[in-house]
């Protein structure tokens, strides 16, 4: 009808098997709205967690080594241990996917124009190391507790470098 705008897809039509965090990449455009469009498959679909804005993507990616967040796994566990020195198990109280990486090489109107707004928002983000790559290797994140990171300027090579360190959900 007339009152309806014309839809048109940014990203082809996906299935995703789990409840793996996905990133969907398009080019930036002007829009009045993005709609989403969701299927059942064998059981009735499910989303936790949508955001949609611009990326920032990093001119020279990160450097190794990097432990990837849905592979960063980390578990705090209680050992049960006998009185005469059996172990009886362990007992999982808490776990959470982190992981730490660095970039470095960025230039200067690129920390100041776009990391250094991100870092002041202090919101969760998804993050993806190499989408291109490893497009499974995608978490929902924030920035570890007690984590502001800092650009460090290196006068050797006229830019900046960060480390930075992430909490998250992965799978």
């Amino acid at each position: 009808s007339p009152l309806q705008p014309d839809w048109f897809e940014l990203v082809p039509d996906a299935m995703l098997g789990s409840d793996v965090p996905a990133i969907f990449r398009f080019d930036p455009q002007a829009l009045l709205g993005i709609g989403l469009r969701i299927g059942a498959g064998t059981q009735a679909a499910r989303v936790a967690v949508v955001y949609v804005g611009k990326l920032i993507v990093f001119p020279r990616g990160v450097h190794a080594p990097h432990v990837p967040i849905n592979l960063g796994l980390e578990l705090d566990t209680f050992n049960g241990i006998s009185h005469n020195g059996q172990y009886l198990g362990e007992i999982i109280t808490g776990k959470a996917s982190r992981t730490n990486f660095g970039v470095r090489f960025l230039p200067n109107q690129f920390v100041r124009d776009k990391l250094a707004p991100f870092l002041t928002r202090r919101r969760a983000f998804f993050f993806a190391w190499a989408p291109e790559d490893f497009p499974a290797d995608v978490g929902y994140c924030w920035l570890a507790r007690g984590q502001a990171p800092r650009p460090e300027y290196d006068w050797e090579t006229k830019s900046f470098e960060i480390m930075m360190s992430l909490e998250g959900y992965a799978r």
